[in-house]
This record gives C-alpha cells, structure tokens and sequence, in this order.
C-alpha cells in the first residue's frame, strides 16, 4: 500500500515536472 501512494506520487510528481519542462522548452524557441 505504502509503495504503490510513493509510486503515485512520483508519477505525479515526474508529469509536473514535465509540463514545466515542456512550456520552458516552448518558451525558449
């Protein structure tokens, strides 16, 4: 139970940091 709240959030975590990756990616072209 404890592993699979961790793995959600890093799942959550790891989309968050691609949504800002992406707009700053976007922003500097």
């Amino acid at each position: 139970m404890k592993a699979l709240e961790k793995k959600r959030k890093n799942k959550e975590a790891r989309e968050k940091i691609d949504k800002v990756y992406n707009k700053a990616k976007v922003y500097s072209l």
